[in-house]
């Protein structure tokens, strides 16, 4: 089974689940911070049957791309389920995943997705 969601390139569940237990296990060890984060397409359904399955699809990979922009190399990106991605954010604070968290939900509302000529709209709660 591969590491890699087919869709969006991030990790798939299984991997997060393992590197999540890895990670608790260090945390605890070390007396870490950890926070994890999950990203939730706002009326990802609604935009589905709105717009249809391939724009979904599209949403989800651009979202994945801010991701990759706006948190560490050293954060675990995963497809958590349909319409989720979860970050886990090792050796980070609450209060500095908030400010992560914060830059992407703004960075999903500024840049919005075009399809056809369409600006769609696009926004995620955390």
């Amino acid at each position: 089974m591969g590491l890699r969601d087919g869709l969006t390139g991030l990790y798939n569940f299984g991997h997060l689940m393992g590197e999540l237990e890895r990670e608790c296990q260090r945390t605890r060890r070390y007396e870490l911070d950890l926070s994890l984060a999950i990203v939730d397409v706002d009326g990802f359904a609604d935009f589905n049957e709105r717009f249809g399955a391939l724009a979904g699809d599209d949403q989800l990979k651009l979202i994945a791309r801010h991701c990759d922009s706006c948190f560490r190399t050293s954060d675990l990106m995963a497809r958590y389920s349909g319409s989720q991605i979860a970050v886990l954010l090792p050796e980070t604070s609450a209060q500095n995943a908030l400010i992560a968290c914060e830059r992407l939900r703004k960075r999903v509302k500024e840049v919005p997705m075009v399809r056809q000529g369409s600006v769609l709209p696009c926004t995620v709660s955390i």
